[in-house]
């Protein structure tokens, strides 16, 4: 079974270099054009991982990671954040609210699909509790709050 992306990047020449990597490495990619749109995806797909890009319009990529992240069920997903916001506060900041891996954009993508495939590989297997399989999550971001 296919590995499904949710690519949030409000650009679509970003977007189409993304997804023609991503799905030349195997991966089946859904995408939205902003963190509103992304966040009602990733509430009515069943996801694998997602990637987020910080500067967007309607809802920015730091407010989607942390409604993603208090979230009972969509706090268990992924996150690589993949975005021009390359000062180490921004870096920082990812990893505080809970992004898995941090990726600058640049020319070569290279890098983004090798952090695809390490955070895809570096899924715990589920537990199971009580008669079904979840996923538990870590912690709550700080500052989170529900942006839907």
């Amino acid at each position: 079974m296919a590995i499904t992306i949710l690519l949030v990047d409000d650009s679509k020449l970003v977007q189409a270099k993304f997804r023609l990597e991503l799905e030349k490495a195997g991966f089946q990619v859904i995408s939205a054009l902003d963190g509103k749109e992304g966040l009602s995806i990733a509430r009515e797909k069943k996801l694998d991982l997602i990637i987020l890009d910080v500067n967007m319009p309607v809802m920015n990529g730091w407010q989607v990671l942390r409604s993603l992240k208090i979230h009972p069920e969509l706090c268990k997903i992924p996150v690589i954040m993949a975005t021009t916001a390359d000062k180490i506060a921004d870096i920082e900041q990812g990893f505080s609210l809970g992004a898995k891996e941090y990726v600058v954009k640049d020319e070569q993508l290279t890098h983004l699909v090798d952090k695809v495939e390490k955070v895809v590989a570096s899924q715990k297997p589920e537990t199971k509790v009580e008669g079904s399989w979840v996923k538990k999550c870590s912690r709550s971001p700080r500052g989170a709050d529900l942006h839907y």
